[in-house]
């Protein structure tokens, strides 16, 4: 999936669990966002990535309630099916007034509505804010 992602772009895992595509990406030389809501896991992820405190930022919280960083031109997402539909209305609701367009990974399950630029196995990627 990094792959995908042209140089020197920022990427947001969200639900970032134990920081895992977040080492992957700073080993790449990306820079790495994560959000996740489970403490334990945010803490493993704390230390996880502690080693590219420079290219890795974790935050302790609830993606629903907090917004994509401007920074961000990659979401990574890992979501149920039912969850997909409501992360796709969060999604055209923050690309509005973006300087850049959102490119959105999600793994697992199609985002409702829209179509995917390209599928890849299980993952499926989207563009937003250029429509």
């Amino acid at each position: 999936m990094l792959e995908q992602l042209p140089p020197g772009s920022t990427i947001l895992d969200l639900g970032s669990g134990d920081g895992a595509l977040l080492v992957a990406a700073a080993r790449r030389g990306f820079e790495a966002r994560g959000f996740e809501i489970n403490p334990v896991l945010w803490l493993v992820s704390r230390v996880r990535c502690r080693r590219y405190r420079g290219q890795v930022r974790v935050r302790w919280c609830d993606y629903w309630s907090v917004p994509v960083p401007e920074v961000v031109d990659s979401v990574y997402v890992f979501t149920a099916g039912p969850y997909a539909a409501r992360l796709a209305r969060k999604l055209e609701a923050e690309v509005q007034g973006r300087a850049k367009p959102l490119q959105v990974i999600s793994y697992g399950f199609p985002i409702p509505g829209r179509e995917p630029l390209v599928r890849v196995g299980g993952l499926f990627v989207y563009r937003y804010g250029d429509e």
